[in-house]
């Protein structure tokens, strides 16, 4: 038996203090203020789905999960992503982290859902428990100080699409607005924005909660640009979002794509000292000849019921952009 296979006696915590899971994943995650980055996972109302394992009374480790939801064709498809997986460095290579992926999946499944998700690079601590890749990430460098023939060839594509844009709109009537502290949106424009996004999301993209809109709007560090178009909302794009996403334009929602060139316009002007990086999540196949993408994987994923739905299938669906996490959700 593999070190990794022992599971010495720890305990979940049934009683989550959050000043002790913020001093566990500081630690593992080199942050100052981790917990912050996802106030849409710790909050008193998800401790159910918060799971933080003791040893002789020591937070030692600790994941999170978070439910999703897809609506296709001809049903609805229920997840979690798995998050911020970790262990104190001095409990390593102890299979603890295994042990909480078993009990997460056990979890999921009593609740009855029908796969597990989570965003990161391989590790065989996934494969080994029947993660599968899926999907890819697209992302593109605005800004950037190296200046390939390629680079610059798109950014003079940019250019002239942007041109064009802008003969078929009343620069007159456009009005661009950001905003760096979004808990202090009022209640009323809070809600015109999340059904923007609602309305504009591909059919593809997880379902967004108003609910969820507001606990993810809390994240620090994230801003928002809003392009209106005689006073009506017409585009809007995230700039940052925690310690992950910095200096990424993200979450892009547009009504027309002459209003979404016309705001990226301006999110780089704006930004001109900063090395982008511009993620457009599921609208990635509108901007591909636009911006040199390069491409990641997206996920590891498993189907918690082969009959239901095949991980197979789950990878297909995520591969053909027919199910996508929205860049807001991700955790």
């Amino acid at each position: 038996m593999h070190n990794s296979d022992v599971f010495p006696e720890i305990v979940r915590e049934k009683n989550i203090s959050f000043r002790e899971l913020e001093y566990l994943t500081n630690i593992c995650f080199e942050s100052n203020d981790y917990l912050n980055n996802f106030p849409q996972v710790f909050n008193q109302e998800n401790k159910e789905n918060l799971f933080l394992y003791k040893i002789n009374g020591q937070a030692v480790a600790f994941c999170s999960i978070h439910p999703i939801h897809f609506q296709l064709p001809n049903r609805m498809l229920n997840s979690y992503c798995i998050g911020s997986v970790c262990t104190h460095p001095n409990f390593r290579k102890k299979g603890f982290a295994k042990k909480i992926l078993m009990e997460v999946e056990a979890k999921a499944k009593e609740n009855l859902a029908d796969f597990l998700f989570l965003f990161s690079d391989y590790k065989s601590l996934y494969t080994n428990l029947n993660y599968v890749p899926a999907g890819k990430t697209y992302l593109a460098q605005v800004n950037s100080r190296i200046s390939t023939s390629i680079y610059l060839n798109k950014l003079r594509k940019f250019k002239t699409e942007y041109n064009k844009a802008l003969q078929t709109i009343e620069e007159r009537k456009l009005d661009f607005l950001s905003i760096n502290n979004l808990v202090e949106i009022d209640e009323k424009k809070k809600y015109n924005i999340w059904q923007f996004i609602v309305r504009n999301a591909p059919k593809s993209e997880s379902i967004l909660s108003y609910l969820e809109f507001t606990d993810i709007i809390k994240i620090r560090k994230m801003q928002l640009y809003l392009l209106s178009y005689d006073q009506t909302i017409c585009a809007i794009a995230f700039i940052n979002k925690g310690d992950d996403f910095q200096n990424v334009i993200h979450s892009i929602y547009f009504n027309n794509f002459s209003y979404a060139l016309a705001l990226l316009q301006e999110v780089i002007v704006k930004n001109t000292e900063e090395e982008l990086i511009f993620f457009p999540g599921s609208h990635s196949s509108e901007f591909f000849s636009l911006f040199d993408f390069q491409s990641i994987p997206s996920l590891f994923l498993k189907s918690l019921d082969e009959k239901k739905i095949a991980t197979q299938k789950l990878q297909e669906l995520c591969e053909k952009n027919d199910i996508f996490i929205g860049s807001l959700q991700g955790t």
